[in-house]
């Protein structure tokens, strides 16, 4: 037993310079055994921005924060960005990784109060239609 999280990496390079230790990079990742699913975005080359995801269950990864920065003091021209959500709906965080140091940042939720003005679409005309997931 444990506490289960999701975790989502993007990775940045510094402006303006091609990132050119992604393939290293991703190779290093694959020995953490926690990425299983690895995809570039398919940004240009010129935003220096990939998208790396992490697995595709939820995991006990409780050295995370201690993997990224060993992981970043490796490849310290590129920025890690990880995002995190654990099993309790209020627990999301996002970490900045770079040259071994970090910078961690638990995400607010802002709920704005209700304001009419702001509802978009038109009222369905069918009212008996049945919803998409009525049986019958």
């Amino acid at each position: 037993m444990g506490y289960d999280s999701q975790h989502n990496l993007t990775i940045t390079c510094n402006p303006g310079i091609h990132c050119t230790v992604v393939q290293e990079l991703v190779e290093e990742l694959g020995k953490m055994n926690v990425f299983q699913t690895i995809e570039d975005l398919g940004i240009s080359p010129h935003d220096n921005r990939y998208h790396l995801f992490a697995c595709t269950d939820w995991i006990h990864w409780y050295d995370s924060e201690e993997d990224l920065q060993i992981l970043s003091a490796k490849f310290p021209e590129v920025l890690l960005e990880e995002t995190g959500q654990g099993e309790n709906y209020d627990d999301a965080w996002t970490t900045y990784f770079k040259g071994g140091r970090y910078m961690a940042d638990a995400q607010e939720v802002v709920i704005h109060p209700f304001d009419e003005t702001k509802l978009k679409g038109e009222p369905p005309k069918d009212l008996n239609k049945k919803y998409s997931c009525q049986a019958g």
